[in-house]
């Protein structure tokens, strides 16, 4: 063969093998194209379907706040469409407190549904007071649930607690109280009083929400479902006085200075609140909820029972719960995505 044959066969092989290589090269690059093309793709759709899952969250968050925190008393729609963040959502009340949120962003859906519930106050005691909580040597009975005061505690008698008992710190501080709230709910019922009042059994059953200005006084027999509110002392000197919360979140007994129960057999069911002193001396007397006061919490009844219930704190309006409620809140029940 000569020279010249065998050079033209090696270049050959070389333009082949070169030939060869840009192929492998080209399909490499391509391949990498079309990775980073899927890839980005992908990713974009991911970024999509997240912001779509915001965008449902958000619109959740915000049909619960419109219509469940700023205005509880309102009646919730049972759909509510608008836009977040550049997408669109529509909530759906399915049945009581559970909802579908449908949401896009992008050509991305997400949906989501949750069974819901408001987790009002957290409030964990039975009996609060800032600045003295005294169970005097003639008490005698049970509490169950906590007892605080930011101040001193004294302890006597025979009353056994079920929980814990602390003092001093961590302060805790006293619920807020909107006076006018129920001052005007008792002038739109017509029962607000202007003077003292007295409850006897000849005006019983009572209901409703009561504004008193000065004293109110409960005597014997008398049965109140509602709320009672005085700017000076509420007395409860009769025996045998049933005295219940609505159960619609209002509270029981309110004043803006003492409460004082004396009767015998008194039966309290809610969340009771005294600016000063909140006193128990009549025997065989019940609380079934929450008391509190600025002052002083006093027993010195024989037999009392007195049970912490939550529900007599739970989304109570009127009342603000300063350490543990900033405005109702609210508990995920159940939670699907799609």
């Amino acid at each position: 063969m000569s020279p010249d044959v065998g050079n033209r066969a090696e270049h050959g092989w070389i333009l082949v093998g070169s030939l060869i290589l840009v192929t492998t090269l080209a399909g490499i690059a391509l391949a990498m194209g079309v990775y980073i093309y899927y890839g980005i793709r992908a990713e974009q759709r991911y970024e999509a379907q997240e912001r779509a899952r915001y965008v449902a969250e958000a619109g959740l968050a915000t049909y619960i706040f419109q219509y469940w925190i700023q205005n509880p008393d309102s009646v919730p729609i049972a759909e509510l469409t608008d836009g977040f963040d550049q997408g669109e959502y529509t909530v759906y009340r399915i049945a009581g407190d559970t909802f579908r949120v449908v949401a896009t962003y992008n050509g991305q859906r997400f949906e989501i549904r949750a069974a819901l519930q408001t987790k009002g106050s957290d409030w964990p005691y039975v009996l609060m007071a800032d600045e003295k909580i005294e169970f005097d040597k003639k008490a005698s009975g049970q509490i169950v649930g906590d007892v605080h005061t930011n101040g001193r505690m004294r302890r006597r008698g025979n009353v056994t607690v079920q929980g814990k008992i602390t003092s001093g710190r961590p302060d805790i501080k006293l619920p807020e109280i909107d006076w006018n709230y129920f001052k005007q709910k008792a002038i739109d019922a017509g029962q607000f009083i202007n003077g003292n009042h007295t409850f006897d059994r000849q005006g019983s059953p009572y209901s409703g929400v009561w504004y008193v200005t000065r004293e109110a006084r409960m005597k014997e027999d008398v049965v109140f479902t509602g709320t009672l509110v005085a700017e000076r002392r509420i007395r409860i000197i009769g025996d045998d006085v049933i005295l219940q919360s609505t159960g619609t979140g209002h509270p029981l007994l309110l004043s803006k200075s003492k409460i004082e129960v004396k009767g015998k057999q008194v039966q309290l069911k809610g969340f009771v609140y005294a600016r000063r002193e909140l006193v128990f001396k009549g025997d065989d007397g019940t609380l079934d909820g929450a008391a509190c006061a600025k002052r002083e919490i006093e027993l010195e009844a024989g037999n009392l029972n007195i049970r912490y219930i939550a529900g007599a704190v739970q989304n109570l309006k009127g009342v603000r719960f300063n350490d543990s409620q900033k405005g109702a809140r609210i508990q995920v029940v159940e939670w699907n995505e799609n």
